[in-house]
């Protein structure tokens, strides 16, 4: 079953939120005490890994609390396909930080 005019709206604008919310990641992710915790070497992958969870996450509560059910198979290859086609616009946010 593909995602409904709503559900796909909604992760849209999820991404569009996320990808504003870039910097602030940027900026936490290069705090040296976060890289020592975190065992990273490179923030901006880190970032990269932590905004695509973010979205994951939130499409999948909001998804959850709306139909009352887990998303299907086919759902949830359509969302990734969604995240996937705008994976690109995450680095530009993230490499326009600098």
């Amino acid at each position: 079953m593909p995602l409904d005019n709503e559900d796909r709206a909604y992760l849209e604008k999820t991404i569009d939120r996320t990808v504003g919310e870039v910097p602030n990641l940027v900026t936490m992710a290069r705090v040296e005490d976060y890289q020592k915790h975190g065992q990273y070497k490179e923030a901006d992958d880190f970032v990269l890994g932590f905004a695509t969870g973010i979205i994951y996450g939130r499409f999948i509560e909001y998804f959850v609390a709306r139909h009352q059910r887990q998303s299907s198979e086919d759902e949830l290859d359509e969302a990734n396909r969604v995240i996937l086609r705008r994976m690109r616009e995450i680095k530009e946010a993230i490499f326009k930080c600098g």
